[in-house]
C-alpha cells in the first residue's frame, strides 16, 4: 500500500511541474492536396516511399494502395500500384492482388511494399514484378 501510495504522490508531482500551456507553431498551413471523396478512395495511411518522389497511400476500405507523385497538389495524378478493389485474397499481378482491409505497411530501401494484410493473417510484399 505504501508502494502504491509513493507512485501515487511521484506522479502528482511529475503533473504539476508539467506546463500545461498550449504553444502553436507559426508559419505552418494545412492544405488539401488529395480529395479522397472526389477520387472514390479513402486514404489509411500514406508513407515515402525512399529514393523515390513517390507516397504510397493505403486504402482499406477499399482493400487497394495506390501511388502519388510530388509535387501534390489538387491536380496530382493517384495512380492504382495493387488491389482490385474486392476483399479477398489473392496474389498475383498487381492489378488483379486482393487484400482483406489491411491496415498498415511499410516499404523498404529498394521500394518494396510490406502489407500488413490483417485480415488475412498475412504479411504481404508489393514488388514490380508483381505481389
Amino acid at each position: 500500500m505504501a508502494s502504491h501510495f509513493a507512485s501515487l504522490s511521484l506522479f502528482f508531482i511529475l503533473f504539476n511541474l508539467v506546463s500545461s500551456e498550449l504553444f502553436l507553431e507559426d508559419g505552418y498551413t494545412v492544405t488539401t492536396v488529395v480529395d479522397g471523396h472526389k477520387l472514390k478512395i479513402n486514404p489509411y495511411s500514406v508513407v515515402s516511399r525512399p529514393g523515390s518522389s513517390d507516397l504510397v497511400v493505403a486504402d482499406s476500405a477499399g482493400s487497394r494502395f495506390y501511388t502519388l507523385s510530388f509535387p501534390l497538389s489538387e491536380d496530382s495524378v493517384v495512380k492504382r500500384l495493387a488491389g482490385d478493389g474486392q476483399v479477398g485474397y489473392s496474389d498475383g499481378e498487381l492489378g488483379s492482388a486482393r487484400f482483406n482491409k489491411p491496415r498498415n505497411f511499410a516499404v523498404d530501401v529498394k521500394g518494396n511494399v510490406y502489407v500488413a494484410d490483417n485480415s488475412n493473417h498475412t504479411i504481404r510484399k508489393i514488388t514490380n514484378s508483381g505481389l
